[in-house]
């Protein structure tokens, strides 16, 4: 009874490995034939643009977010890419 229990368990282990391998290798395939199509969403530039003068002018980052309505990390990752651009 121990070595069909035995065997048992080994061809459920092979499955479910055999049903990962299958899984991981389809989703290999999806994301490649899907590389070049998701580009983004495009940003806003009217909204950048605000952000970026208003840190200009001195505002804070939360007076910022309050105007513009992006969050924190947001206004911090556009401030930050205005100031590689200058």
């Amino acid at each position: 009874m121990g070595a069909i229990n035995e065997l048992m368990l080994d061809i459920l282990a092979l499955t479910a490995r055999k049903n990962y391998e299958d899984r991981r290798r389809r989703q290999a395939q999806g994301i490649e034939k899907n590389k070049n199509k998701f580009i983004g969403k495009k940003p806003d530039e009217k909204r950048h643009k605000a952000v970026i003068e208003l840190r200009k002018i001195g505002k804070s980052i939360s007076e910022t977010m309050s105007l513009t309505g992006y969050s924190r990390a947001q206004v911090c990752r556009i401030w930050k890419k205005n100031q590689k651009n200058i």
